[in-house]
């Protein structure tokens, strides 16, 4: 049975969460931006959106924090939008790599292949939010974060969890990476932690900051 719940997190910002795909997060502003739209059917991600006042066609851009099936499948759905994503990402979606993705844990057979890639340091100001991109490897070689510093904001992919962090056994994963990725965010202000999976995290920014001190203690 697929768990669902969707949430307003605060003015023209959203987050879908669902038990079988990653959370799905939507910017509103003069353009409409969609993070990880996941592994969700064409009716879920039709029908949140809908109940937001949104459709497919009216998504602006698709922005993937890395390239794992539960976080691009239902890119497909998104017929419309610019989607972004690494360079690593490009890379492992345009060869249709199912190891890199890990398609085979999820039978899927998907990839999308008109991609946009990422500069580090390139900024999307849509007006509500202004989200700089922020090179996050670890989980996975192709990761990558989103910064609002404005409005407090890190969407941090499957790097950072409250009381957790991406897992590091995988095909492209690589724990040094994920550490110094972890680091990185130490310099970062921010009270809305929007992560690839689990509940959204809000918090001072010194408990942010002690979120990611107490996961290099526990697993570095």
């Amino acid at each position: 049975m697929i768990i669902m719940y969707s949430e307003r997190l605060m003015n023209n910002l959203y987050v879908l969460y669902s038990s079988s795909s990653s959370n799905t997060y939507l910017f509103v502003g003069n353009k409409v931006i969609l993070v990880d739209p996941g592994l969700n059917s064409k009716e879920i991600l039709e029908t949140w959106l809908g109940n937001i006042g949104f459709s497919f066609n009216e998504i602006d851009y698709v922005f993937l924090t890395h390239a794992h099936a539960d976080h691009f499948v239902s890119v497909q759905y998104l017929k419309n939008s610019e989607v972004w994503c690494s360079r690593n990402a490009e890379q492992y979606l345009l060869t249709k790599d199912r190891f890199m993705t890990a398609s085979a844990w999820f039978n899927n057979e998907y990839f999308p292949s008109e991609l946009n890639v990422f500069k580090e340091g390139q900024v999307f100001d849509i007006g509500s939010f202004k989200l700089e991109v922020i090179n996050l490897p670890g989980h996975s070689s192709d990761g990558v974060g989103f910064y609002d510093k404005k409005n407090k904001i890190l969407v941090s992919g499957d790097t950072l969890f409250q009381g957790s962090c991406g897992r590091y056994d995988l095909a492209n994963s690589n724990k040094d990476k994920l550490r110094e990725s972890l680091v990185k965010l130490t310099a970062l202000e921010y009270t809305l932690l929007l992560s690839g999976h689990g509940p959204v995290y809000n918090a001072s920014e010194i408990k942010q900051k002690q979120n990611i001190t107490q996961i290099l203690d526990m697993f570095f």
